[in-house]
């Protein structure tokens, strides 16, 4: 029986049909969509090319981790960045569970989950734009799809810089356009219909074009190292795993 089955998955797999999650190691035949998947994105997202999550999918029916959280594994395990935090300090905006659990596996010197309205009394209450560490005490952050909710993106990036050690690393996934050079960010688009229009999400406050979301954040100070996805993982291993091609790692450094 035993064979039997592994011989079904095994067929399944070259046929590409089946799925594993990262974060938990289960296979399933499909990953969770997020509100109906892609059929039902607004016709304004699609126009505008969103990267951002893999609404089709979006999260692993046995343990939750999102697309963008199995990404950030894969990258992290792939690249073997782990080791460069090791020992070090690492704040974590909005902390992604299993996230957590391969930071607090490395031993941080010290491991901070920070969240604007936490949720659980070990994430410490926190706003990106006003966060409560000295200057230079932080050996990696982690935004991941963070900025589209904060109104003033540009304090916060500003916080994230000066609390990093010189050669620290941030990292800052979040959602833009492939098609708009600048960022959308109109104060008449003020209601949570015409932001789930507009920008994908009721709670997100822009939508970032790709040219001025990189200028942004180099602007600030920090230095561009981004891993484009396609140099990790071929085709068949990113309908495997069941995450999203055109969202690369998003890592960004402080200059030494």
């Amino acid at each position: 029986m035993k064979k039997l089955v592994k011989g079904i998955l095994t067929s399944l797999n070259k046929l590409g049909r089946f799925r594993r999650c990262v974060a938990c190691g289960c296979h399933a035949f499909r990953f969770r969509a997020f509100r109906g998947g892609s059929r039902h994105l607004p016709p304004v997202v699609v126009a505008l090319r969103y990267v951002g999550s893999d609404v089709d999918n979006f999260a692993c029916t046995a343990c939750g981790a999102s697309d963008r959280e199995r990404h950030l594994l894969l990258y992290f395990d792939r690249l073997d960045l782990w080791s460069n935090w090791a020992g070090g300090t690492i704040l974590h905006f909005a902390p992604e569970a299993h996230l957590a659990k391969r930071f607090k596996e490395i031993s941080p010197e010290h491991y901070c989950m920070a969240d604007v309205a936490p949720r659980r009394p070990d994430i410490i209450p926190m706003d990106v734009g006003n966060i409560s560490f000295p200057d230079a005490q932080v050996d990696l952050i982690v935004a991941n799809h963070v900025l589209e909710h904060v109104e003033d993106d540009q304090r916060a990036l500003r916080e994230f810089l000066r609390v990093l050690k010189p050669g620290g690393w941030l990292v800052a996934q979040t959602p833009y356009s492939q098609v708009l050079q600048t960022t959308l960010d109109d104060k008449g688009i003020n209601s949570p219909e015409l932001r789930g229009l507009f920008y994908g999400q009721e709670d997100h406050v822009r939508c970032y074009g790709h040219e001025s979301l990189f200028q942004l954040i180099q602007q600030v100070g920090f230095e561009s190292h981004i891993v484009l996805h396609k140099t990790i993982l071929n085709d068949k291993e990113t309908r495997f795993f069941g995450v999203n091609p055109e969202e690369n790692l998003m890592l960004f450094r402080k200059p030494e």
